[in-house]
């Protein structure tokens, strides 16, 4: 799978994503205003579908680099459309293939969370408060996707006040 589709599947997690390529946040959410995600061959990169076309241009025309190191110039833009008060940024890692679940026997589902046990008690766990029809398709891969080989990528968020 390219880095492209990993990341659209992550993205949908907390958000359903229109055939455009909006974002649209699940219900009772206000979701982020931007999400760009920087990977071995360039940018995935997500609007919430109320973001005006004009903003979309000057965000793009500022290149999507500037997520990265001038974060501040895209807040501007972005805020006379919206306030933007908090900016996320991470490292995400997406593997080439599955593992079978024999292979990570210490990853396991308990509780409705994902954990990392060792000697038989959890020591790491993971869940997601949100979740989109798309992403409860696929648990085990996100439990059992614990080591493989990164494809590597860092992503950067702009949303409103929450």
């Amino acid at each position: 799978m390219d880095p492209v589709e990993l990341i659209r599947l992550n993205t949908e997690i907390e958000n359903e994503i229109t055939p455009a390529g909006d974002l649209v946040p699940l219900p009772g959410k206000e979701g982020v205003l931007l999400s760009v995600s920087r990977h071995r061959d360039g940018f995935a990169v997500y609007f919430r579908r109320d973001v005006p076309s004009a903003l979309r241009e000057r965000v793009r025309a500022a290149g999507l680099q500037s997520a990265f190191e001038e974060p501040e110039a895209i807040r501007c833009i972005l805020d006379s459309h919206a306030p933007c008060v908090r900016m996320q940024a991470g490292v995400g890692a997406y593997f080439a293939r599955v593992p079978a679940p024999d292979e990570f026997p210490d990853a396991a589902v308990r509780e409705e969370r994902f954990v990392v046990l060792v000697k038989g008690r959890p020591v790491s766990w993971a869940w997601t408060q949100d979740s989109s029809a798309r992403a409860q398709s696929w648990p085990s891969r996100r439990c059992r996707s614990t080591a493989g080989a990164a494809l590597g990528g860092r992503s950067w968020r702009l949303g409103p006040p929450t």
